[in-house]
């Protein structure tokens, strides 16, 4: 039988800042999951809120596990919800831009690397809540002292790049560092 486990955490520092510098606040996160048969099925839960008089885009990263597959997307605006779809690189981003295009609120979810995500939402309605859902299948390690081990990120780490120019997509993994305490409470 699996066992269920939920750690929550209300934000004290994560935010999303959209490209005008506008922020949407992250009031929760969630992590919760079962395992059994060395398989674990792991809910991460964001939420977060516009605070502004006007609709938002905003783009963020997300380390996910590398040893992971993920299994579901969705997110909810008030009582909608939008199940995410697998497509193609440039059929899902061609999707996702038409949706902004006809005013609609819309997701898209991008692998970057083995464990790092980009995920964009647009059109995000003025003063509301945007919970985020992802569902990620994750292999357990057996180790030798008998026991199942579990790991997942809680940090999108910066990378190496070598000299400029070497990784062409450099922007797309390259992430911000405080240079202070950003208060953060784990």
């Amino acid at each position: 039988m699996g066992q269920a486990i939920e750690v929550t955490h209300p934000s004290n520092g994560a935010r999303l800042v959209s490209v005008e510098g506008r922020e949407l606040p992250l009031r929760n996160v969630a992590v919760s999951g079962q395992a059994k048969g060395g398989l674990a099925r792991v809910v991460l839960k964001q939420t977060f809120s516009n605070p502004h008089a006007e609709p938002m885009k905003v783009t963020y990263t997300v380390p996910l596990p590398a040893d992971g597959a993920v299994a579901g997307y969705e997110f909810r605006i008030g009582a909608r919800r939008v199940v995410g779809e697998i497509d193609r690189r440039a059929s899902a981003r061609e999707r996702f831009e038409q949706a902004l295009i006809d005013g609609r609120t819309a997701g898209i979810l991008d692998q970057e690397r083995a464990n790092l995500f980009t995920q964009e939402i647009g059109n995000v309605p003025p003063r509301t809540e945007v919970a985020v859902e992802l569902t990620i299948d994750q292999l357990l390690t057996w180790l030798p002292e008998g026991m199942w081990e579990w790991r997942f990120p809680t940090v999108a780490a910066p990378r190496y790049l070598g000299a400029e120019g070497r990784v062409p997509d450099a922007p797309k993994v390259t992430v911000n560092v405080a240079d202070g305490p950003t208060g953060v409470r784990a």
